[in-house]
């Protein structure tokens, strides 16, 4: 079993990873454009940040940015935008390409642990997971700490499989990037002490390397992480502001605490309330995250058996010390992501254990095929069995994610407007014609348009519009409306991106104009068609010498320092 552990790939093997990475990678990139639908804010926020690095004069690398994100991850986010375009779908790529690097950084993690076939199964789990795959496709900072701290993790094992301590440098290095990137990547420090003590007390042989290991370790980490210790010096405060943002008994939250579980917030009743909130929510939900959202099970009906099968034996197998890290793993991260944080269970802080309970997953298969029944074809049954079971899990978190998923988060009006401004580069000014009028201060029109400026001209014009006798019915009073419109249209600043009902009445009554482009804007998912008037040119004012009416008040620029409102704590990264 060691051999098959530490040994090199077989072809038979290497052709297997191969075809996982490919079916990988075609659930990460179809679509992509499009799933997921809806842009949040914090999506748009850290790619805002990477853009910084691109600029004359970028940020410092060693400091602290959004949210008191280290700048390290966020110049990652620069980096995808440099190589992929500079654009939503850039960032999204980004996260693509981490997310398979994190696919076979989990594959040898495992391979090291358990051997070649739980490693091809915890691949098999991985692949398709709903989670993984939207950790995969959104251009979030989370998929980070994932990719950085499962390889890790694999380094480490690595360093203890073998005598080569250099892998236990590697392992360091890897860390100290982990722990500048998401914050849910901080629990790794621990993760990997405490596993190490566990091996050197399991495996006495070991004990002088596994000394050393942590050691190299723990000082590589702290090499790569050093650059940041003078900025949390002259800035304290920056080291643990999501801490105090997210930690259940920080006074800054107790409110918020208090008004969710209906009573006073003691610690009894606070950990209680939360101990039930994060219970269950692999096989229940939902996600409390805003950034996600999954409405049901993270974990498909399709593993919950082979999943508790292989916790019941790892706990079984405790003298032995590979099967602590995954029990280690997932304990630590419900304890430190789940109930000492606000709001449970919130995905992108849960994030970091996914390799480990695809580990676990892989443990419950395993069994199952390892398993000798006597005059009975066991072999075939078993074989069977799994791969019935891994068949439906395929099938269930690809109608999950990509069928009911977009369904039920669909996107708001906005996300399509920002796909058409990525689509028309350069625009200036945005004018919303419906009724309802749009948050233009939302962070995804200053990534998709910086230099833009936001106009709702919905219901103000509406109100100016006469209604008297002199009105020649329904038709007359909307020429009327439509004109006066594009009188204040004509006194914006072109190139302007027109949205609304009326966008096609002002492309007919201006056709003769040429000055741009009419359109209709249709995702997959959407009920209600999104007209769409892009001129690059200004309209002429009215030929029918009608008085141009007074422009509304202006929104600021998107560029605006203003907040853009950061709302309740479950809507925080």
């Amino acid at each position: 079993m060691a051999s098959e552990r530490t040994g090199g790939v077989t072809p038979a093997e290497g052709l297997a990873v191969a075809g996982f990475l490919g079916a990988s990678f075609l659930l990460r990139r179809i679509t992509l454009y499009w799933i997921p639908v809806f842009v949040h804010n914090d999506e748009v926020s850290v790619l805002l940040e990477g853009r910084k690095f691109l600029g004359p004069n970028p940020p410092g690398l060693f400091a602290t940015g959004w949210y008191g994100c280290p700048n390290l991850g966020l110049a990652l986010n620069g980096v995808w935008l440099r190589l992929f375009g500079n654009d939503l779908m850039g960032g999204r790529l980004g996260s693509m390409v981490l997310g398979m690097l994190s696919l076979l950084g989990a594959w040898w993690l495992t391979r090291l642990l358990f051997g070649r076939r739980p490693a091809l199964l915890a691949l098999a789990v991985l692949v398709p997971w709903h989670w993984h795959v939207q950790l995969s496709r959104s251009a979030h900072h989370y998929v980070q700490a994932v990719a950085f701290g499962t390889w890790a993790l694999a380094l480490a094992a690595a360093g203890l499989r073998s005598r080569k301590l250099g892998w236990f440098v590697a392992s360091g290095v890897l860390l100290g990037v982990a722990l500048q990137t998401y914050y849910s990547a901080r629990l790794l420090p621990l993760l990997v002490t405490a596993w190490i003590a566990v091996w050197a007390l399991e495996a006495p042989q070991d004990r002088r390397r596994a000394a050393m290991g942590f050691v190299l370790t723990a000082l590589a980490a702290l090499a790569v992480c050093a650059p940041m210790i003078p900025h949390y010096m002259e800035h304290p405060s920056a080291f643990n502001l999501r801490t105090r943002d997210v930690f259940v008994f920080s006074p800054l939250v107790r409110d918020h605490v208090w008004d969710v579980i209906g009573v006073e917030p003691t610690v009894p009743v606070v950990l209680a309330y939360q101990l039930r909130r994060i219970g269950g929510f692999l096989f229940r939900g939902p996600d409390a995250a805003v950034q996600y959202g999954h409405e049901g099970p993270f974990l498909d009906p399709f593993l919950w058996a082979p999943f508790l099968a292989g916790v019941f034996l790892l706990v079984a197998r405790w003298r032995k010390p590979e099967s602590w890290l995954p029990l280690l793993w997932i304990s630590g991260t419900m304890v430190a992501g789940g109930i000492l944080t606000i709001d449970p269970p919130f995905s992108p802080r849960l994030s970091i254990m996914i390799t480990a309970i695809a580990m676990v997953v892989s443990v419950g298969f395993e069994a199952v095929l390892s398993l000798r029944v006597r005059g009975a074809p066991w072999r075939l049954v078993s074989t069977a069995v799994v791969a019935a079971l891994l068949a439906g899990s395929w099938a269930w978190n690809v109608e999950d994610y990509f069928v009911r998923f977009p369904m039920i988060r669909h996107g708001r009006r906005r996300d399509r407007i920002v796909r058409l401004l990525e689509g028309h580069p350069g625009t200036r000014t945005i004018v919303n014609l419906y009724d309802q009028p749009e948050d233009f201060m939302y962070r995804s029109y200053a990534f998709a348009a910086p230099d833009a400026r936001g106009i709702n001209l919905g219901r103000s014009a509406e109100g100016r519009v006469p209604a008297g006798p002199d009105a020649k019915g329904t038709a007359g009073v909307t020429r009327r409306k439509v004109e006066t419109i594009a009188s204040e249209i004509a006194r914006l600043q072109p190139p302007i991106l027109v949205v609304g009902h009326r966008a096609r009445q002002l492309a007919a009554l201006y056709r003769r104009a040429g000055s741009g482009e009419w359109g209709i804007l249709w995702d997959p998912w959407s009920r209600r068609p999104l007209p769409w008037l892009w001129l690059d040119r200004g309209l002429p004012p009215s030929s029918r010498g009608e008085t141009p009416v007074a422009m509304p008040r202006q929104e600021p620029p998107l560029t605006s320092s203003r907040s853009c409102g950061r709302g309740s704590p479950r809507s925080r990264p």
